[in-house]
């Protein structure tokens, strides 16, 4: 635990305002979602479009 809490946490930030702005449906407060390539054996398990 020590580890994780002194070296692994770099910074904490307030995302209060984003988060309100993402519950908003505010245009442009994420980034533009991309779909994710799988390779077709993957997509085929779990019921995806390889795209």
């Amino acid at each position: 635990m020590d580890r994780y809490t002194d070296e692994w946490i770099t910074a904490v930030t307030d995302v209060t305002d984003l988060a309100g702005a993402v519950r908003a449906g505010e245009h442009g407060a994420l980034p533009a979602e991309r779909p994710y390539p799988l390779p077709p054996d993957v997509a085929e398990i779990i019921g995806a479009d390889p795209g």
